[in-house]
């Protein structure tokens, strides 16, 4: 009765009552524990779906342990959110309570995309890497997930001076640059990395309209060759 007059405080409190009796039929106590977790929902206190949907995962037998699982992970993800709308540290603190094989695929997603973004906000480069890693990784992962993945891994590698991986993550981006953009940024790692830049600067001299860019590059190739006559005259 107190669900169906909005009292969702006092109705949480009753479903959860009932779902903690043992004595009761389990089908029974599997409803009163969802309406419990529906009415917080509701209510919007995620810090105590949290700790219910952990007692009923743990206290509402096998059969149910999976269902609760998800809606834990779930709740602790949304709670991370709400942390972090306070301090990064804090929201990225929470992140680490999460079991992400517990979660469905759009909330694993969610995980390292929020992981990425946090773990720049605090500074944790390698954590930001390993997360954006992850999430390419993640075989169902929309295009513009792994876009978004590659870009800022692509980031972080450039910032912490590893080319090789920049270019890598860089290789592997569709969207985030223009042909002649990329072909430029693929050459400039290339190069910073010790590796033959000379196809990404032709690339990027077939891509480009930039004349000015155009004659830089014309000249970076020709004090590079080794036969400095015949790369003038390609040019």
């Amino acid at each position: 009765q107190q669900y169906e007059k909005n009292n969702y405080q006092e109705a949480s409190l009753q479903f959860h009552q009932i779902a903690m009796t043992k004595t009761a039929d389990m089908k029974i106590r599997k409803q009163a524990a969802d309406l419990a977790l529906d009415s917080l929902g509701l209510l919007k206190n995620t810090a105590q779906v949290v700790a219910y949907s952990e007692m009923y995962k743990n206290e509402l037998g096998a059969a149910n342990q999976k269902d609760f699982s998800q809606i834990l992970q779930k709740s602790k993800l949304s709670e991370s959110v709400e942390l972090a709308g306070q301090s990064s540290e804090a929201g990225y603190a929470a992140l680490a309570q999460i079991n992400v094989a517990d979660l469905e695929l759009a909330d694993k997603v969610k995980f390292y995309k929020n992981k990425i973004i946090l773990a720049e906000k605090t500074k944790k480069f390698s954590d930001a890497i390993s997360a954006a890693d992850a999430l390419a990784a993640i075989p169902e992962a929309s295009t513009e997930d792994k876009e978004f993945a590659f870009s800022r891994k692509a980031y972080l590698s450039e910032l912490r001076l590893d080319f090789a991986a920049a270019f890598t993550a860089t290789d592997k981006l569709a969207k985030t640059y223009t042909a002649d953009e990329k072909n430029l940024k693929l050459a400039i790692f290339s190069e910073l990395s010790g590796a033959s830049s000379e196809t990404y600067y032709k690339k990027y001299l077939q891509s480009t309209a930039n004349e000015e860019n155009k004659k830089l590059v014309a000249i970076e190739l020709v004090q590079k060759a080794k036969n400095k006559e015949q790369e003038i005259a390609k040019h």
